[in-house]
C-alpha cells in the first residue's frame, strides 16, 4: 500500500476529538476561583439569613410580650399609690360633708341638749362656741382635703407619666427591632445578590470554557478534513494518471503488435512474390532449349 492510500486509511479510521476532550488549564482556575466565590458568598448569604430569622424572631416575641396601656397605668398607679391617695381624698371629703351636716344642724342640737328653754342671749353664745369650735374643724379637715387632693392628683399624675413612658419605650423598642429586622432582610438580599451574581460570572466562565472546547474541536476537524479531501483528491488523480498511463502502454502495445503483423505480411507477401517470380523464371528456361533442339 502506498504511502497516500496509507494514510487515508489512517485518517478514515481516526475520528476527531470530542469538543469535551480539549483541556485548558487556565479556565480550570478560573471555575475554581469562581467557585471559591461562590462558596464564600454562599457562607455569608447564609450567616445573613440566620441573622434576619433571629431579628424577625426577636421583633415578633417582643410585640407578642408588649403590656397594653391599661397594664402600665393599673402598674403605675399600684406604684405611685394612686388608690390609696384617692380614697384618702375621698375620706377627707366626706368628713367635710359631716362637719357641714353638724355645721347645719347646730341650732337644733343645741336646743335639743339644753335642759330648759335658752334666752335668745344664752342660745347665741352657745351656737357661737359650738360653730367656732367646729369652723376649727372645718377648716383643718379641709386643709387636710386639700393636701390629699394633691396628692392623689400628684400621684395620678407620676401614674400616666410612667404609663405613656413605659409605652412609648415599648413602641420606640418594637420600632427599633422592626428597623433592625428590615435591615438584616436588606443585607440578607445583597449577600444573595452577591452569590448569584457569583454563579452567573462561573456560569459566563464554563460557556467560554465551551466556546473554546469547540472552537478548538472544530479546528481539529476542519485540519482532518482538509487533509482526507486533499489526500483523496491526489489519490484520485494519481488513479487517473495511472489509468492513462497504462492505456497509453496497451495502445503501444497494440500498435507495435498491429505493425508487426503488417511487416510479417509484407515479408510473407515478398516472399511469396519472389518465389512467384522464381518460378516464372525457371519454366521459361526449359522451352528455349527443346526449341534449340528442335
Amino acid at each position: 500500500m502506498d504511502y497516500i492510500s496509507a494514510r487515508i486509511s489512517e485518517l478514515e479510521s481516526y475520528k476527531p476529538a470530542a469538543a469535551e476532550s480539549f483541556y485548558n488549564q487556565s479556565f480550570i482556575d478560573r471555575m475554581n476561583e469562581a467557585q471559591a466565590q461562590i462558596d464564600g458568598r454562599y457562607q455569608e448569604m447564609n450567616a445573613a439569613e440566620i441573622q434576619k430569622q433571629e431579628s424577625q424572631d426577636a421583633y415578633n416575641t417582643f410585640k407578642g410580650e408588649m403590656r397594653h396601656y391599661s397594664e402600665l397605668s393599673k402598674e403605675a398607679e399600684n406604684k405611685f399609690g394612686v388608690a390609696t391617695a384617692k380614697n384618702d381624698y375621698e375620706e377627707s371629703k366626706r368628713a367635710i360633708e359631716s362637719i357641714e351636716q353638724t355645721l347645719d344642724a347646730l341650732p337644733s342640737t343645741i336646743n335639743a341638749n339644753s335642759e330648759r328653754v335658752m334666752t335668745q342671749n344664752r342660745f347665741e353664745l352657745a351656737y357661737n362656741a359650738e360653730a367656732t369650735k367646729w369652723q376649727a374643724r372645718m377648716n383643718t379637715q379641709q386643709n387636710i382635703t386639700d393636701v390629699n387632693k394633691k396628692v392623689w392628683e400628684n400621684a395620678r399624675r407620676e401614674a400616666d407619666a410612667l404609663a405613656a413612658t413605659g409605652l412609648a419605650e415599648q413602641e420606640a423598642k418594637a420600632q427599633y427591632l422592626a428597623t433592625m429586622w428590615n435591615v438584616d432582610v436588606n443585607m440578607f438580599a445583597q449577600y444573595k445578590q452577591r452569590w448569584q451574581d457569583a454563579r452567573e460570572e462561573k456560569l459566563k466562565i464554563e460557556e467560554q470554557y465551551r466556546n473554546w472546547q469547540y472552537s478548538r474541536a472544530q479546528e481539529e476537524y476542519m485540519r482532518w478534513s482538509k487533509e482526507l479531501a486533499s489526500l483523496r483528491a491526489a489519490k484520485a488523480l494519481e488513479d487517473a494518471r495511472a489509468a492513462t498511463y497504462s492505456g497509453w502502454q496497451n495502445y503501444m502495445q497494440f500498435s507495435q503488435e498491429v505493425d508487426q503483423r503488417a511487416k510479417d505480411r509484407l515479408a510473407t507477401m515478398q516472399a511469396q512474390a519472389r518465389q512467384s517470380s522464381s518460378n516464372r523464371y525457371s519454366g521459361g528456361g526449359g522451352g528455349g532449349g527443346g526449341g534449340g533442339g528442335w
